[in-house]
């Protein structure tokens, strides 16, 4: 029998508060320690929280 090959293309959307919320999350859980010993803003904080930095281009 033949294999039979499909092709899915989808268009997802992110948002700044999507970004926002996964990084805050990450940063805030004990996962985080699996990964990264420590997380510090370089430069100027550009939000409220560290979590912020990324969306906004930091």
């Amino acid at each position: 029998m033949d294999d039979i090959i499909l092709k899915i293309t989808a268009e997802i959307v992110i948002t700044q508060e999507d970004v926002d919320d996964i990084m805050s999350t990450a940063l805030d859980s004990s996962t985080l320690q699996c990964w990264c010993s420590e997380v510090n803003v370089v430069g100027r904080y550009l939000g409220e929280y560290a979590s912020e930095q990324i969306s906004r281009g930091g």
